[in-house]
């Protein structure tokens, strides 16, 4: 029996990894970046008491500070209302932080809750849907694919945003077809997890022969290695991870969206359609 059967991305577990060859393989901040993210690499304009300020906060930041803090306050769930945070405010708050590391910038658009055809197991009907993700809007092409969840979910969002890359690539190709431009035979995705506030970054080269398998419900003929780093954890209560209401953890997530910026960026530069005149 075939264990490969249509889904789509939102249904996809680990095992579906592993039914298509695929590996994730963890690196250290050193090696997936090329170097440790420094100060340096900050996102220009950002406001520095984003990056210190203690959670209550303080009354006299801006508006926009304190918006995104009390976002932060309400998805860890340490806020005032002990209401149960929607995966929305998760989603708003991807936006909020990819806008201030400029990845919505030469003319490319933030999108939410899209929808991407995935072509598997011969079946026409299945989709992925990032919740938010990154496209050059004439013509259609996605560049980069960010998946979240809520604090409290037990759903892995790592398959999902693997899914994700390969009904962007399918995708990207359909758009290439139209343009009427060469297929390209490989593409490597920028993607980031987000579990509550904490982060996982991705580089996933999703190729023709996975693209292949996925669509036919085949084995690949080789084994797709997905490279992922974790934002270093800071201790909390006990074993408790701490995220983003933690200054320290909130500067090592801003420090690695400047890192990630520029990778991403030239990954994408690889496989843009130039648009049509």
């Amino acid at each position: 029996m075939n264990p490969r059967v249509a889904k789509s991305a939102s249904a996809w577990h680990q095992s579906d990894l592993k039914n298509y060859n695929i590996s994730v393989c963890e690196q250290s901040p050193a090696k997936f970046f090329g170097h440790t993210p420094r100060n340096s690499e900050l996102p220009q304009g950002l406001d520095s008491n984003f990056l210190t300020a203690t959670l209550p906060h303080d009354p006299n930041l801006s508006d926009e500070t304190t918006e995104l803090l009390q976002l932060i306050q309400a998805i860890e769930g340490t806020g005032p209302s002990s209401r149960r945070t929607p995966e929305a405010d998760v989603d708003l708050l991807a936006r909020e932080l990819l806008k201030a590391a400029h990845f919505q910038s030469d003319g490319l658009l933030l999108r939410a809750e899209g929808s991407i055809k995935l072509a598997i197991c011969k079946d026409k009907h299945c989709y992925a849907r990032p919740n938010v993700y990154l496209t050059q809007n004439i013509p259609h092409t996605v560049l980069l694919i960010l998946e979240n969840k809520r604090k409290d979910s037990r759903i892995d969002p790592e398959p999902q945003v693997i899914a994700q890359a390969i009904a962007a690539f399918q995708h990207n190709n359909r758009e290439l077809d139209r343009a009427r431009h060469p297929r390209h035979k490989s593409m490597t995705f920028p993607a980031i997890t987000m579990v509550g506030t904490c982060l996982t970054f991705y580089k996933t080269t999703i190729t023709q022969d996975l693209s292949d398998a996925v669509e036919n419900g085949t084995s690949p003929r080789k084994i797709t290695t997905v490279y992922k780093c974790v934002v270093p954890h800071v201790a909390g209560h006990g074993s408790e991870r701490v995220g983003m209401e933690s200054p320290v953890y909130r500067k090592n997530v801003m420090r690695f969206l400047g890192a990630f910026r520029p990778m991403a960026k030239r990954s994408w530069e690889l496989y843009t359609i130039p648009p049509r005149r």
